[in-house]
């Protein structure tokens, strides 16, 4: 099993899991949590999130297609 610390943080992180609250800090020593730890206050908004990720992208399409039809010349080669 592998131990991953790192020193230089100094900072306290709250993970409730299964109801127990634990508290790490820079002298604790994490075990496969380090992934996910500084996410965890996402968990509760990963489909707003998603969601909100998926509208920019269209709302981001569809304003780079107006711009280039605002920008589209019939009579210009489209290569020039």
């Amino acid at each position: 099993m592998k131990f991953l610390y790192f020193p230089r943080r100094f900072y306290y992180v709250e993970i409730i899991f299964n109801e127990i609250l634990f508290l790490t800090g820079r002298d604790k020593k994490i075990i496969n949590f380090v992934w996910w730890v500084e996410n965890v206050r996402f968990i509760n908004l990963s489909d707003k999130l998603l969601e909100i990720y998926i509208n920019h992208t269209g709302l981001i399409t569809g304003v780079m297609n107006l711009f280039e039809v605002t920008h589209f010349v019939p009579k210009k080669s489209m290569y020039k």
